[in-house]
Parts: C-alpha cells; sequence; structure tokens
C-alpha cells in the first residue's frame, strides 16, 4: 500500500497511512524494557491525574493574576493588537499555557513589559520557573517512584 501511494497511481489512499502506526505495537510486543515502561506509566495514571489537577489550578490561579494586573489591550513590537492578552478567562488560560510549554515565552514577556514595566519580568519569570521546573519534576518524580517500585 506504501507503494502504491508513493507512485500516487491516482487512487486517493491518505486513510491507509493511519495503518503504519500499528507498526508501532509490534515493536511494543517485542521490546521488554519499553513494554514494562508502558505499563509503569500506566499504572501511575491516577497520580498524573492528580499532578494534572495541580498544574490547571496553577494555571488557574496565574490566569486570574495575570487578569488582575495585566487586563486590557496589549500592543505587539509594530503597534497592533497582541493575540497574547489577559483580557478574559478563556485567553488568559491560553497565554499561561503558552507560557506553560515555553513556546512563545518571550514575546509575551516583551509585550507585557512594554506596557506594564517590571512586574511583567516577575510574573513572567515566577509562572516560567514554577511551571516548568517544579511542574515537572513532580512529574518526573511521581515516573520514578513508579518505575522504583515496578522493579
Amino acid at each position: 500500500m506504501s507503494l502504491i501511494e508513493m507512485f500516487e497511481i491516482g487512487i486517493e489512499l491518505t486513510m491507509l497511512r493511519c495503518f503504519r502506526l500499528l507498526r508501532i505495537f509490534k515493536i511494543i510486543r517485542s521490546w521488554t524494557s519499553l513494554k514494562s515502561l508502558l505499563k509503569t506509566v500506566i499504572n501511575s495514571l491516577s497520580s498524573i491525574t492528580n499532578l494534572a489537577a495541580l498544574i490547571f489550578l496553577y494555571m488557574f490561579i496565574y490566569a486570574l493574576i495575570g487578569k488582575t494586573y495585566f487586563f486590557g489591550d496589549l500592543l505587539d513590537e509594530e503597534g497592533n493588537l497582541s493575540r497574547y492578552h489577559f483580557s478574559d478567562l478563556i485567553n488568559s488560560l491560553l497565554v499561561m499555557f503558552i507560557l506553560l510549554t515555553s513556546e512563545n515565552w518571550n514575546e509575551i514577556m516583551r509585550i507585557l513589559y512594554n506596557s506594564h514595566g517590571w512586574t511583567a519580568i516577575i510574573f513572567t519569570m515566577s509562572a516560567l520557573i514554577i511551571g516548568n521546573f517544579i511542574m515537572l519534576n513532580l512529574f518526573l518524580a511521581i515516573l520514578l517512584k513508579n518505575i522504583e517500585e515496578a522493579e
């Protein structure tokens, strides 16, 4: 099927690409250490859901802080309205998610700094430090504890 799709004979078979993912299950079945690691991750899902609730609570609190202090329209470098703003709760949560993933945190910090000064740097850096380092370390600690118990 891959060869037929590669030569583009005229039949649209992009749906069959998902069957290529089934090869992963074959690899997992034969790779015992990966299988035990996946079992450990599945066994630690209850602890991870508690951590996910904690992360959502953290994002919610920081979104409310951001909505309180940085409410209003924010302008980017060109003077246009920025898509990163704390005008409502949904956008505040979205900005906090972007900060947690460290995707575009420097632009968000620059936009907030240009409109609100040094408090924006304190807010952004504390969100990054708490979110990325502490929460990630908690996630890894949960996984390592469950791996140790599995052994």
